[in-house]
């Protein structure tokens, strides 16, 4: 399965933003328990599973055989994006550090800004946000954490705009030589209310945003999942560093017959010592954000299509 992108990807539209949810949406969103949290059931060897348990065995497992130590915590959020419900949590209101995970953030920002007439969308502001979010140039985001007036500025004003969405964000710190930043944490449930109010265009150039996100990278969600007879679409940004591996996104499913699903994941593990070798680690944990990637996916196959 591999995203589908044309050249409308690269290409700016206005949009007429929409305003953000009613009060009543916003009590929604706040809500202790929704009802569709609990959600369709899967039978797995005579015993009717919810996702969260699918993914609570998954990696008691790799603790098991040691692909995961005590050194390390996971954090995941799976949200289902037609109805707001909650699909799985763990650890979801946990602050992690968030690797590459915060970029969009910064994008959406910026295109807030744009459209209160402050900045432009200019070809070189386009390019930088291109790097930033399909090559996860660093550089690039630095650009954008300058333009915004720093990490900490950021922090400050997407709470006040966006206060809604960011209930655990902690920006402190641009992203030194080498990417060996760690003090920059997200909770994963701050990644959902984010694609999720992206998903439904409540950002200043959603759609933008959305297209960005869905140019090809060396992404994690998509490679747990194999579309078949399915048309599946994939929007995400993955962050990788010393001491977290991680990933966060969109899934749009599309069946033979027209019928959709989309969700979106966010997915963390993260180790409290630096990993030597990184890029072993880096696989290894990877592989682990895929085999549930793949889980959620056939989960939401099986229970909504």
């Amino acid at each position: 399965m591999k995203k589908l992108v044309t050249a409308s990807c690269l290409t700016f539209t206005p949009l007429t933003v929409c305003s953000l949810f009613s009060e009543q949406a916003f009590a929604k969103e706040n809500s202790a328990q929704h009802p569709l949290l609990l959600a369709k059931r899967i039978t797995k060897k005579g015993k009717s599973l919810g996702l969260k348990q699918l993914i609570e065995s998954n990696i008691k497992k790799k603790r098991k055989t040691g692909l995961l130590t005590k050194r390390e915590k996971t954090g995941w959020s799976f949200r289902n994006l037609d109805s707001g419900a909650y699909l799985a949590t763990i650890n979801a209101e946990v602050p992690m550090q968030c690797a590459s995970m915060e970029k969009p953030f910064l994008a959406q920002l910026y295109f807030h800004d744009v459209k209160a007439g402050r900045r432009r969308y200019t070809r070189e502001s386009k390019r930088m946000m291109i790097l930033m979010l399909q090559y996860s140039n660093n550089h690039a985001t630095n650009w954008f954490f300058k333009q915004l007036g720093g990490p900490r500025k950021v922090e400050r004003r997407l709470k006040k705009h966006y206060g809604h969405v960011y209930r655990h964000i902690h920006l402190v710190e641009h992203i030194p030589r080498g990417g060996k930043a760690y003090r920059n944490k997200v909770a994963p449930n701050d990644y959902s209310r984010f694609l999720y109010y992206l998903w439904h265009n409540k950002f200043p150039y959603s759609k933008t945003l959305k297209n960005m996100m869905r140019l090809p990278n060396n992404d994690r969600i998509d490679k747990g999942i194999y579309g078949g007879r399915n048309h599946v679409l994939v929007y995400n940004k993955t962050g990788t560093t010393a001491m977290l591996c991680g990933d966060m996104g969109i899934v749009h499913i599309k069946d033979p017959h027209g019928k959709t699903f989309t969700y979106s994941m966010a997915g963390a593990i993260e180790s409290t010592i630096i990993q030597s070798p990184y890029t072993k680690w880096a696989r290894s944990r990877g592989r682990i954000i895929i085999e549930v990637s793949k889980l959620a996916y056939h989960y939401a196959v099986k229970s909504y299509l």
